[in-house]
């Protein structure tokens, strides 16, 4: 039987239990991880399925609501055994009192769910790197050899241990951070997520330096078969200068024969996709996973 727990009644030793007998990326679902990006997120547990399922809920103009919390790429179900028809029951368990359900879900099929889901395919890119980094860069792009050849020429230069406020600065400092719209809560998840994620020895940030000045930066963490590309950027001027090639390279350098895959966590934008199939990503299938229940509000 699925049940529906507050914050309070999770027994968050025993959570991380089944997560490690999960398969997958489940980093994001982890209870440390979720405290920092969604202080006083819920749950549904099915003790009986061995089976759990993340509520990341807010507030606003006082009616509560699920919304995927800012960078966590998805979250969903999570089981020793997932299936289709599971995922679709503890989507008809979510609390009535939820009037509006706005999140992405690490299962790429689901089935029951009810007629009032709305379910969008969003692709994420995975890259091998159970095998020599030799093997791995003989699957880049021609276009994406040639760009981190003119990088090294440029004179750019890694600094593998960027500080963590002088990445969060270098972020929130960035030309695109406008553009990108983070609102003060989506912000301050972003800061508690890097600082938790190097803090705990899972994370590190990373640099592309030009002189002695950053010109692009990435968090990376690392769990279970994976390393995740949490959030990263490269300044407009870098660009030409292919700074955000070198730093993915170079990361993929350190870790190749190491884990499994480096997850580039994104993107269905089609030109981002683009630059991470140069690299020799594979694409992999998440769902978009919409519910309203009218009303939601004024």
């Amino acid at each position: 039987m699925i049940r529906h727990l507050r914050h309070g009644e999770i027994d968050k030793r025993a959570w991380d239990a089944l997560l490690d007998r999960c398969a997958g990326p489940v980093w994001y679902a982890r209870s440390a991880v979720l405290d920092a990006a969604c202080p006083g997120w819920e749950a549904l547990w099915d003790a009986e399925r061995d089976a759990l399922m993340p509520l990341t809920q807010h507030r606003r103009w006082g009616i509560p609501y699920l919304y995927q919390p800012f960078p966590l790429q998805q979250l969903g179900v999570f089981a020793s055994g997932p299936d289709a028809r599971s995922t679709g029951a503890f989507l008809r368990a979510v609390p009535a009192r939820f009037r509006l359900v706005d999140i992405y879900l690490n299962n790429a099929v689901v089935e029951g769910a009810g007629a009032r889901w709305r379910f969008t395919e969003r692709q994420d890119q995975l890259v091998r790197l159970d095998r020599p980094i030799g093997t791995v860069r003989r699957g880049y792009s021609e276009n994406h050899r040639r760009s981190i050849r003119k990088a090294e020429r440029s004179g750019l230069e890694l600094d593998p241990a960027m500080g963590v406020e002088d990445f969060l600065a270098f972020i929130t400092g960035a030309p695109q951070w406008a553009a990108w719209r983070v609102g003060d809560r989506q912000l301050a998840s972003l800061q508690r997520l890097v600082r938790l994620a190097v803090g705990r020895g899972e994370g590190r940030c990373v640099a592309v330096m030009h002189g002695q000045r950053p010109v692009a930066a990435g968090c990376f963490v690392e769990h279970g078969d994976r390393i995740i590309f949490l959030k990263g950027l490269s300044l407009p001027e870098a660009r030409s200068l292919n700074a955000m090639h070198l730093l993915i390279d170079r990361v993929l350098g350190s870790r190749a024969g190491q884990v499994r895959w480096m997850d580039l966590a994104g993107s269905s934008d089609p030109a981002l996709a683009r630059f991470y199939a140069g690299f020799g990503a594979e694409a992999t299938l998440y769902l978009h996973a919409l519910l309203r229940r009218f009303p939601v509000g004024p």
